[in-house]
């Protein structure tokens, strides 16, 4: 059975929610059906957000189409991230993460959020269509070694001042430091690395590339990666005093142009849209 068919049987009875836990699934969908509940017992709402999604959320969005074009490019996909592009119920965004969602650099007035709140920053999974790029995991080891790579987001702390404000936006969250929750995230797609599958986070400047002395911060997979964002579990194992829902939102569109050294760059379009203050 499908994840969404799970889902629906545990809906028809009493009996049959007791007796589908108990069926022979396949491991990866068994932990992302757990996921769910853990999401269903565990309720974390941001009415602004759930607004956003309902008002953008990309009904039309081709799953079989995005994982193909991901399968051009790269030999081997986790199956942990490739079940929940296929089966996940869209309507369930986890802390803004979604491939059919609009891609967006997203401003808030914290970094700190988890649940159903939004997330901070560039929401690269869903640039369309993906792009084949790499990290540095083994600089010291294997300084020329880069490895194919998915990027998913990138979340570093802006102060920002408009011109219908007479302040800039102040940060908001029960932490001192406003770098806390800085974040570039990734999910290794290379099959032949020891880090496939794992959720890799860069906590200092964001950068994807190492230095001598640095380890990657790294999850076991897409699922824990999920889980701890609803959670609202700071990155890099960083301790943290906790979320907050976010006050200001502003959106602005990302598009894809030719840079000088003919590969592709990621720009913000003019205008933007703000959904709360």
């Amino acid at each position: 059975m499908t994840l969404d068919t799970l889902i629906v049987s545990c809906t028809v009875c009493w009996d049959w929610r007791r007796l589908v836990p108990l069926a022979d699934i396949y491991l990866p969908r068994r932990r992302l059906f757990d996921l769910y509940w853990h999401i269903v017992n565990n309720p974390r709402p941001d009415k602004e957000a759930q607004v956003y999604y309902r008002k953008k959320l990309n009904h039309h969005f081709d799953r079989v189409a995005y994982m193909n074009c991901l399968l051009d490019q790269y030999s081997f996909i986790p199956e942990e991230f490739g079940i929940w592009v296929l089966e996940w119920p869209a309507r369930l965004v986890v802390n803004g993460i979604w491939p059919g969602l609009p891609f967006t650099r997203c401003y808030l007035d914290t970094t700190a959020t988890g649940g159903s709140s939004r997330k901070y920053g560039f929401n690269f999974i869903a640039n369309h269509p993906p792009e084949r790029e790499s990290i540095q995991l083994n600089p010291e080891c294997q300084p020329d070694n880069w490895t194919p790579s998915l990027h998913i987001w990138d979340t570093t702390w802006v102060r920002l001042q408009f011109p219908w404000r007479l302040d800039p936006v102040q940060y908001r969250g029960l932490d001192h430091d406003v770098t806390l929750w800085n974040c570039d995230t990734w999910l290794v797609v290379d099959g032949e690395s020891s880090y496939f599958g794992k959720v890799v986070q860069f906590c200092e400047d964001g950068s994807p590339c190492l230095e001598e002395d640095d380890v990657a911060d790294t999850l076991p997979d897409w699922i824990d990666y999920l889980k701890l964002q609803w959670d609202g579990t700071a990155p890099c194992q960083k301790e943290s005093r906790g979320t907050v829902i976010p006050c200001f939102t502003l959106d602005l569109p990302l598009i894809k142009v030719p840079g000088e050294d003919g590969e592709g760059m990621v720009v913000e379009r003019l205008g933007w849209s703000c959904y709360s203050f």
